[in-house]
């Protein structure tokens, strides 16, 4: 199959693991977490996954963070939505079950 550019596309497997989760309370900061996510067999590890409260009280995930020589804070990984998603409600599932 060829993608829009022409370059062959093909499927591959990907797949996630929270390796720990951290309850920190620290201000809006409740909580670090680590993931590794699997990509053919090769695993990558994103420390410093933040879970945070947000002024409604709700919980959120982000992606670790760094400052740009300007001071904009960017995303030090993006991922795809579908792949952040799953990831983020294993995070906070496994937050809610530390209490």
């Amino acid at each position: 199959m060829n993608d829009e550019a022409g370059y062959a596309s093909e499927s591959i497997s990907v797949g996630f693991e929270v390796h720990a989760v951290e309850r920190v309370n620290a201000g809006k900061l409740v909580a670090l977490a680590e993931v590794g996510i699997t990509v053919e067999g090769v695993e990558f590890r994103i420390q410093g996954v933040r879970v945070m409260r947000l002024p409604t009280g709700l919980l959120a995930v982000e992606a670790p963070r760094f400052r740009r020589p300007g001071g904009e804070w960017v995303p030090a990984v993006t991922l795809p939505e579908e792949l952040k998603q799953a990831i983020a409600d294993e995070i906070l599932s496994m937050v809610e079950q530390k209490g």
